[in-house]
């Protein structure tokens, strides 16, 4: 997957969750050097110089994650804490009974995986194999890694986040 995306990448500038782990990470760097020694378009001479993390303690992604619903058939999504449905009390235990979408009145779902029951496994996956990831780039030299703290207002995100990209 990231193979295609550094194929497309027109200034080589990849974002997002690309490399979640230290072999696809790596998979990366063996991908730019390729390109480099073959001369290969826009990511010729390429190399990742900056990473940056947003960080957010673990109870406040279980506030953030475990309290997300969506209605599945039209992707709108609501917060019981941040964007609750107009059904919903705010006091009450959230359920598919009490959590309905605004527009349609249909019952609100829960990802599977935004449960207080599988967060665990996540948060354990992110530490374990995504946290070495930040220790693989940040002993390249030519690498900046910077951790933004995410658990702030949005201005405050973006200012520190343009910061670190030296925007």
């Amino acid at each position: 997957m990231f193979r295609r995306g550094l194929h497309h990448a027109p200034s080589c500038r990849l974002c997002g969750q690309l490399a979640r782990t230290v072999a696809l990470a790596a998979g990366v760097l063996q991908d730019l050097a390729a390109r480099s020694k073959l001369g290969w378009g826009a990511c010729a001479g390429e190399v990742v110089k900056s990473v940056i993390e947003f960080n957010v303690p673990d109870e406040v992604l279980t506030e953030r994650i475990c309290g997300r619903w969506i209605h599945k058939s039209s992707g709108r999504s609501y917060h019981v804490k941040f964007n609750p449905p107009k059904s919903y009390n705010g006091t009450d235990t959230p359920s598919t009974e009490n959590m309905l979408d605004d527009v349609t009145g249909e019952a609100l779902m829960q990802r599977p995986d935004d449960t207080k029951e599988a967060l665990p496994k996540r948060l354990e996956a992110y530490h374990g194999d995504t946290v070495p990831v930040l220790t693989h780039y940040a002993a390249r030299s030519s690498c900046n890694v910077v951790k933004v703290n995410a658990d702030q207002p949005i201005a405050a995100v973006w200012a520190d986040t343009a910061k670190a990209l030296g925007l």
